[in-house]
């Protein structure tokens, strides 16, 4: 009887101790998110900083060579004039009360904006004021096209997600029309486009290759200059206005509808008006006839 007795108070002490740990746990990741949302607040309101310094002070895990393309963020886009942020990837794994720090970065440099952390695992105990977690598996597009009608349209989405190359081309094709005109999509890690174990292509391939594929579709950029046949194929990336790519990170703005472009029957025009009302020489064998 006394073994029985000792055996239960044990379970109940061990218990007991679990419901502390986590309580710890909870209080200590709930003082963090405190101290880092006000922290980056203040930092925004003293301070004039570049974005990879928020990055730096909220310990968000992202590489240095990051930085001057996040730096870049303030020459593409007004940061007062962002609204809505999406982030795939919270980081964290399936630790509880870990992660979910690159979120307090975006909204403290954002102030203006409210943030959205997607994970395939329920991140919720990081939700604080305008930063709000769902849960998403990013290589479905039915939920993917859930979240950009609920949720969008947004002006900045970053996807540090799986890191699967298809999974970041499925999220790219099915989220891109719901970033307004300028917004910005990043993709994080694309160095698994290298990898066949992250179903990537080391031979490149543009069906798996995601390197290859945004180098191919940055003929979009020039969409007015294309021939019909090429417009065709591209037409659903129409709206891409620049592509910048860096070490392992791929950046791509949305056009300004608003601005000024030309048809590829404009340009032809022009230029054969050009051609007639300017008496230039052009090349040996229009020189050759001049030479006396």
């Amino acid at each position: 009887m006394k073994k029985i007795i000792i055996k239960i108070l044990s379970i109940i002490l061990k218990k007991s101790n679990n419901e502390v740990r986590e309580v710890i746990k909870k209080f200590r990741f709930n003082i963090k998110k405190y101290l880092i949302y006000y922290r980056l607040k203040l930092t925004n309101i003293f301070f004039n900083l570049k974005l990879s310094s928020y990055l730096k002070l909220s310990k968000a895990k992202k590489g240095n060579e990051y930085d001057e393309i996040y730096d870049t963020l303030d020459i593409l886009i007004n940061k007062k004039k962002v609204r809505r942020i999406l982030e795939i990837g919270i980081g964290g794994h399936n630790l509880d009360y870990e992660g979910g720090e690159s979120l307090f970065c975006w909204q403290g440099y954002f102030a203006n904006s409210k943030v959205y952390g997607a994970d395939i695992i329920d991140k919720s105990f990081i939700d604080f004021k305008n930063i709000k977690t769902i849960i998403l598996d990013q290589g479905n597009s039915e939920e993917l096209e859930i979240v950009g009608k609920n949720l969008g349209m947004f002006d900045i989405i970053i996807d540090d997600g799986s890191h699967f190359a298809n999974h970041q081309r499925i999220s790219f094709n099915t989220l891109f029309k719901y970033l307004n005109d300028g917004g910005i999509y990043i993709i994080e890690d694309v160095a698994g486009s290298y990898e066949s174990s992250l179903f990537g292509d080391p031979d490149l391939s543009i069906e798996k290759n995601n390197v290859t594929y945004f180098s191919e579709i940055t003929h979009a950029v020039n969409s007015y200059t294309l021939l019909k046949e090429y417009k065709e194929k591209l037409s659903d990336k129409i709206d891409i206005g620049k592509i910048f790519f860096s070490k392992t990170i791929i950046l791509i703005q949305k056009k300004i509808k608003k601005e000024e472009t030309f048809s590829r029957a404009e340009m032809e025009r022009d230029l054969k008006n050009y051609n007639q009302n300017n008496k230039t020489i052009h090349g040996y064998e229009d020189l050759k006839g001049k030479i006396k």
